[in-house]
């Protein structure tokens, strides 16, 4: 039986760690994790406490995990899902779907007005999140790299 657990301390799930590295280093994310950088976005979220993060647990074993922000917003205070993953071994079984139930439930405890995500166009990830009722929206995420050869 799966249960959803909140976190506290990112020791309390250190096995994901490993797991979440390795989810992202896949297509079409291409993200290189290393542990530490993994421990500290982690504890960024946990340590202001203006967030929630749920793990998800069968049979002693850590399968999944979300992680999320609050933030206030013009029309109240909403929660940014950083991150949902869940071991290869358990995708499409139904852990994520109940992770993010389980946010939401949390959210509207928290009298947050919608869930906000930002997702990779290629990823599988869109087709799930479209289940779960999440839309487009017409932002676009933009970014510029301030980092050069001759300024390290």
């Amino acid at each position: 039986m799966m249960n959803i657990h909140l976190v506290t301390s990112v020791e309390q799930i250190m096995p994901l760690v490993k797991v979440y590295s390795h989810v992202f280093a896949q297509s079409p994310y291409n993200e290189n994790w290393a542990t530490a950088e993994s421990v500290a976005h982690f504890e960024e979220v946990l340590r202001n406490g203006r967030g929630i993060c749920l793990f998800a647990e069968e049979d002693g074993e850590q399968i999944g995990l979300i992680l999320s922000r609050f933030f206030v917003w013009h029309d109240g205070m909403r929660v940014f899902i950083e991150d949902l993953f869940v071991h290869p071994d358990h995708q499409k079984k139904g852990v994520g779907k109940k992770l993010v139930a389980a946010l939401e439930l949390a959210a509207r405890e928290h009298k947050c007005v919608a869930l906000d995500l930002l997702t990779q166009k290629e990823a599988d990830s869109v087709a799930f999140y479209e289940k779960q009722n999440f839309k487009p929206t017409g932002y676009i995420q933009m970014s510029k790299s301030i980092t050069s050869l001759g300024m390290r």
